[in-house]
């Protein structure tokens, strides 16, 4: 899964996954990530990617045009709306909540690369380096928490907005159905 998701992104030098997920060597913390946080971090960000699609897409895009929302689950939302913008507004809002993870993400990694000279010089006691290492870890569950959501929101969107016309089923079936060249 790691080289999947590091050859996905690292011909766009969006960020250097090392940087991202590097803890601070003079920190008095564990080596080693736990298998089970990483886990559990993974399942949150890819259960996330549904609500962002259903619900902050679709929902609040039917809500918005004043249609009424017939039947919404964790995989469909029916609607009472002829509008194309609530089955395009669920892969919108699945991009545009990836790039938002992907900003937030090399946003926080500018600021903790920025602080990395600050915590070399501090004393190399383990009193005061234990709230260094309770922030690096914090920022490094989060920064891994984001670049697995926006993975999820932006590898399913892309995926899904190509399938879904290719093969005439699903939200982009509905907003090209009828359209000509």
């Amino acid at each position: 899964l790691y080289l999947i998701l590091v050859g996905l992104w690292e011909p766009f030098a969006l960020f250097d996954p090392q940087k991202f997920f590097r803890y601070n060597p003079g920190a008095a913390m564990r080596s080693r990530i736990d298998i089970l946080t990483v886990a559990s971090i993974g399942i949150l960000a890819f259960g996330l990617e549904p609500i962002v699609h259903e619900i902050l897409g679709h929902a609040v895009v039917c809500w918005l045009t004043g249609g009424k929302v017939v039947l919404i689950s964790s995989t469909a939302l029916q609607t009472a709306s002829a509008s194309r913008l609530v089955p395009a507004a669920g892969p919108l809002a699945n991009i545009l909540f990836g790039l938002a993870a992907l900003a937030l993400l090399r946003a926080l990694s500018t600021q903790q690369n920025a602080n990395a000279p600050a915590r070399a010089n501090a004393p190399a006691n383990t009193t005061a380096a234990a709230p260094v290492a309770s922030g690096a870890t914090h920022f490094s569950l989060t920064r891994l928490f984001l670049y697995f959501f926006a993975f999820a929101n932006l590898f399913l969107a892309t995926g899904y907005i190509l399938y879904s016309g290719l093969i005439n089923f699903g939200d982009f079936a509905a907003v090209i159905d009828g359209l000509r060249p």
